[in-house]
């Protein structure tokens, strides 16, 4: 009876320990930046949500750019096509009366066989916060910025070392990107 009592223990200890590490994983909080960007990413899309079941009575609009829509196959590639999704609002009305604040874009890419999709959110001044990016089947990688700076880079469910030389580069790359999108975005709008 003691061995079995000793096993029962020893088994008790050993669950405790592994699963007291599971959930104190878990119960580690998040910053407070990556929260009120998990925030405006939910909100902005219940609003993107809501204004898709009636565009013309909302104050979101819907901009679509497709590349290469005619399908014509790119020389070494194969098959390329890229749908460029553009959701706007208001900004300062007061400086501004048409709408220009970029919220959100979602890029669907079709290239050879792959499938990629990548998601840039931007906060209220217009700066990006959040990139998504999916490839194929490979993890998803998640980007969190905050005052221009990368705050957390999440690839699959594992966080990366930001300051590591592995990934210098990246957040960069993400932000020159958006640059570029952004741009595509003001052409599409101007009036001038």
């Amino acid at each position: 009876m003691k061995n079995f009592t000793g096993l029962r223990i020893a088994i008790f200890l050993f669950l405790f320990l592994l699963f007291g590490g599971v959930f104190s994983a878990f119960a580690q909080k998040d910053p407070p930046e990556i929260l009120k960007i998990r925030q405006l990413y939910r909100q902005t899309g219940e609003r993107i949500a809501e204004a898709e079941k009636s565009f013309p009575e909302s104050e979101v609009f819907f901009s679509e750019m497709t590349v290469n829509k005619g399908g014509t196959m790119y020389p070494a590639v194969g098959n390329f096509k890229s749908v460029f999704s553009f959701y706007y609002t208001y900004g300062d009305r007061e400086q501004e009366p048409y709408p220009n604040r970029l919220m959100k874009v979602t890029i669907k890419t079709e290239r050879a066989a792959n499938e990629e999709f990548g998601e840039y959110l931007f906060d209220e001044k217009g700066n990006l916060v959040f990139y998504f990016e999916k490839i194929n089947d490979e993890p998803e990688s998640r980007f969190y910025f905050w005052g221009g700076k990368i705050i957390r880079i999440q690839r699959g469910d594992k966080l990366a070392d930001i300051n590591s030389r592995a990934e210098s580069a990246a957040p960069k790359a993400v932000q020159a990107q958006a640059a570029k999108v952004v741009g595509i975005f003001r052409n599409s709008i101007s009036l001038d």
